[in-house]
């Protein structure tokens, strides 16, 4: 019986995940939302946001990237120096990553609690199952030589329960209890 609780509770305390969510910055609808330092991209009510401290966020339709204030610099593009930070609403799994350009003397460098990682010639990350960004949480971007473009990120979100579930999960425990006193009931008469 009590092995039977502590894997209903262990089902439940783990947290299922959803199906990955994939927030593609090449996507031209996003366009509009470019040359501001921070904006917001909304999916399944999931939010990333994006923002920049060093310049202004431009996207065309073939990559992503910042422009730095005032040089001149008109790309789409993470140059040297030129910082880029992700955040979300809600805890997420982290599945991978894609850049694009990024070759050469290119070299990049990607941060956030846990997990550090030198960009250089490889255009994408994948993650194993065990990188999470709390709710809040920023993942930064940098250019440490060179430029590339950054065009997706794809996470997965904490499934929540459904109150059907819980009710469930209730109902379960008190037949559970039920059966218990029951058969305790039989033996104390078998007993006797």
């Amino acid at each position: 019986m009590k092995k039977i609780l502590v894997l209903m509770l262990t089902l439940i305390s783990s947290p299922s995940w959803t199906s990955p969510v994939t927030f593609d910055l090449r996507d031209p609808s996003i366009e509009s939302l470019d040359e501001v330092s921070t904006f917001s991209l909304n999916q399944f009510d999931l939010v990333l946001t994006l923002s920049t401290n060093s310049g202004v966020l431009n996207q065309t339709s073939s990559s992503f990237g910042i422009n730095a204030r005032a040089t001149g610099d008109n790309t789409s593009q993470i140059d040297k120096d030129e910082n880029l930070y992700l955040s979300f609403n809600q805890r997420v799994r982290i599945d991978s990553i894609f850049f694009s350009r990024l070759s050469g003397a290119d070299t990049g460098l990607i941060q956030f609690t846990g997990f550090t990682a030198e960009l250089k010639d490889s255009n994408e990350i994948h993650f194993d199952r065990s990188y999470f960004l709390d709710s809040g949480e920023q993942l930064y971007i940098t250019s440490l030589a060179g430029s590339f473009s950054f065009d997706q990120v794809t996470v997965e979100v904490a499934a929540v329960p459904e109150p059907n579930a819980c009710v469930l999960l209730l109902f379960s425990l008190v037949l559970l209890r039920h059966i218990r006193r029951r058969l305790n009931r039989v033996r104390q008469i078998a007993v006797t």
